[in-house]
């Protein structure tokens, strides 16, 4: 009996069981209000690792953090978004996915962030339907893109019916 005590006691540990790995997730807006909502929008799944209000902060903070993926706005203060990724895209090893966050629902857009090598354009109206899915997209390699429209293209804007009696 005293054999079998001691093999209990000199048996290995159970394993830790370990926390799966989180997408680390970079975000760049110059709207606080904006930045809030993206972080509670992704916070389940995803770990946020940063916030940052202008472009070259994105520089700094992405070279620094090594996000996996980088949500940036178009129009920031100081460098837009666009030409961050640009200049991102030239560091050696440097990996991280950026997708396009933007107000701007414009084709030529989403062909000029994916030239700048952007994996993902969406349209902040439609973010809580496709910030997700263009993550998870990108992340598998493939260009996720809100449904976007040429402004000529777009319904036209009609008066508001009057509140008052004429």
């Amino acid at each position: 009996m005293e054999q079998q005590t001691k093999r209990r006691l000199d048996s290995k540990p159970m394993p830790e069981k370990k926390q799966p790995v989180r997408t680390r997730v970079l975000l760049a807006d110059d709207s606080p209000a904006v930045l809030a909502g993206i972080r509670q929008l992704l916070d389940p799944e995803f770990e946020i690792v940063g916030c940052v209000s202008d472009g070259m902060a994105l520089l700094t903070a992405a070279k620094a953090l090594k996000p996996d993926v980088m949500i940036v706005d178009v129009m920031m203060p100081g460098l837009s978004g666009l030409e961050a990724v640009r200049r991102l895209r030239k560091v050696p090893r440097f990996g991280a996915i950026a997708i396009v966050l933007t107000v701007l629902s414009d084709p030529a857009l989403v062909a000029e962030a994916r030239t700048a090598g952007a994996m993902g354009y969406v349209v902040k109206s439609s973010a809580d339907r496709d910030l997700v899915n263009a993550i998870h997209s990108a992340l598998a390699g493939r260009f996720y893109s809100s449904s976007t429209r040429k402004p000529s293209e777009r319904a036209p804007l009609r008066p508001a019916k009057s509140l008052t009696r004429r």
